[in-house]
């Protein structure tokens, strides 16, 4: 068997798979409706979500997540959208930044 080498990556990369006991179409809602994306998205002590997309290959998203004494805010552009009768996925590439409020 062939080793294969790959050259590790400059920039960071998170990948995130999960399996739902829920319909595809219910899960990709939950990533890429903003309406859907407040009510879950953040960490347990968050004050305030705000959440924009532009649901589209090259369309960018927001988000912004408020706690006390900090913010976090995670943006990027998408890459691939696809919702599948059995399958849903949107990859995007982005950014993430912690901003200490002033």
């Amino acid at each position: 068997m062939a080793a294969v080498i790959t050259k590790p990556s400059t920039t960071p990369s998170l990948t995130i798979k999960r399996r739902f006991k829920t319909p595809p179409a219910q899960v990709y809602a939950a990533w890429t409706d903003p309406e859907k994306m407040i009510r879950w998205m953040g960490p347990v002590n968050v004050l305030r979500v705000e959440a924009e997309c532009d649901l589209r290959v090259g369309g960018h998203y927001h988000i912004k997540m408020v706690v006390p004494d900090d913010q976090h805010d995670v943006s990027g552009v998408y890459r691939e959208v696809v919702l599948e009768r059995n399958n849903a996925a949107v990859q995007c590439r982005g950014r993430v930044s912690i901003n200490p409020s002033p």
